[in-house]
């Protein structure tokens, strides 16, 4: 079976699930819009890579390949439509597969910044598709006559996508030949984002959990964990991103007020920096804190006493359903309304905390089960087989 897979393959994080599978499938990974000057492309072998600039039409591109099906890591730019479009047309099956934390709260503060003026702190929504004339071009030929019905939404979804920006444009332009049949989630409740973005019915979405997390539940459920002198705080990049415009100095009094809490315990004080912090220039210096990068994280999940998080983060659902932990609400971070109003740990004001007031406690059966429904599905280690069986069938 031949599957066009749209997804970054340069990112071997989100590479783990199609590396496994790469055996039981013929997949063909289309991203980039060009070759790179290099000619170089960390995947499988050259011809498992295509790109979008090299066809002028979708069905010039189908053609080319000749795909079983498609997945899609997203169905939001003209490129990516245009292509979703001349599948339904040939009989050819697509699926989107999500590959981070979601919510519909950001379709909410999508539309609630469209009537807000912008700060100069604020960072503008990304497009991933650049709206070319060459991207419309693409996206206008995928048209034919049993289209005809969709017509006045298909010639309307340009003007509101780019004049209303990404999650705001695709809520209020949703039509049929934008979908794709099916909708591969983490979970249901991560699903919630796509569901009201594009206007989905629940009954194409199946959940599978997380691929990435496949082996790490191997490992937490080999129980060969220790327990070590340590808490850790699963960080973020509130300094680096202009979106939230953390002053240097509010981070780095935040980082000795946790070393504090720990010097109490006579623990030290673990910080899994963000890639975007990796070169920060305002990380405090204190024998009791060390500064973590490239690492495996889950393991010092497993390990610490206990973990602070400041932000939803891929890995947060893991340590919040096997450690202890406790959450600071920044108040700057409008994406963690899940954290924020769900109660499923104990939370602090990210500015105003005393560490004397810290105080980590168990999870209670229903909290973990309230968190491995949201966010995990199933702990069983079986994601990516799940995931084989759905491209089988």
């Amino acid at each position: 079976m031949k599957i066009i897979v749209n997804w970054d393959y340069d990112r071997p994080d989100l590479m783990k699930a199609f590396a496994a599978l790469k055996d039981d499938f013929r997949m063909v990974f289309l991203f980039k819009n060009q070759q790179p000057a290099s000619g170089a492309e960390s995947i499988f072998n050259p011809g498992d890579v295509i790109y979008w600039n090299s066809f002028q039409s979708p069905y010039q591109l189908l053609a080319a390949v000749n795909p079983d099906k498609i997945i899609f890591h997203d169905i939001e730019s003209f490129l990516q439509v245009g292509l979703n479009i001349a599948a339904q047309n040939k009989g050819i099956k697509t699926m989107v597969m999500e590959h981070g934390l979601r919510g519909s709260y950001e379709v909410d503060i999508a539309l609630q910044r469209l009537n807000t003026p912008a700060s100069d702190t604020i960072e503008l929504e990304k497009d991933p598709d650049p709206q070319t004339v060459s991207g419309i071009g693409f996206y206008l030929r995928s048209f034919r006559m049993r289209n005809i019905l969709s017509a006045r939404r298909f010639l309307r979804f340009p003007f509101i996508r780019r004049k209303y920006g990404l999650a705001a444009g695709l809520f209020k332009a949703p039509f049929r030949l934008r979908e794709a049949n099916l909708y591969i989630n983490f979970t249901l409740h991560n699903a919630s984002y796509i569901l009201k973005r594009d206007h989905i019915q629940p009954g194409k979405v199946l959940p599978i959990g997380n691929p990435n997390f496949d082996e790490i539940f191997a490992f937490f459920n080999s129980n060969k964990k220790e327990t070590g002198n340590y808490f850790l705080l699963i960080d973020a990049p509130y300094c680096e991103q202009s979106i939230f415009g953390m002053k240097k100095e509010v981070k780095a009094a935040f980082y000795r007020k946790l070393n504090e809490f720990c010097l109490e315990k006579n623990a030290e004080l673990k910080i899994k920096l963000h890639p975007h912090s990796y070169h920060a220039d305002y990380l405090p210096a204190d024998p009791n804190m060390e500064y973590l990068r490239e690492c495996n994280t889950a393991r010092y999940i497993a390990s610490a006493q206990g973990c602070f998080m400041i932000n939803l983060s891929t890995l947060s659902p893991l340590a919040m359903y096997y450690s202890k932990c406790i959450y600071f609400n920044s108040g700057i971070n409008p994406y963690d309304k899940d954290l924020a109003e769900n109660r499923y740990l104990p939370a602090y004001d990210f500015n105003t905390f005393s560490p004397a007031e810290l105080e980590f406690t168990e999870s209670s059966a229903a909290q973990k089960d309230a968190i491995k429904k949201a966010y995990l599905y199933a702990t069983d280690g079986k994601a990516t087989e799940r995931l084989k069986q759905i491209l089988l069938h």
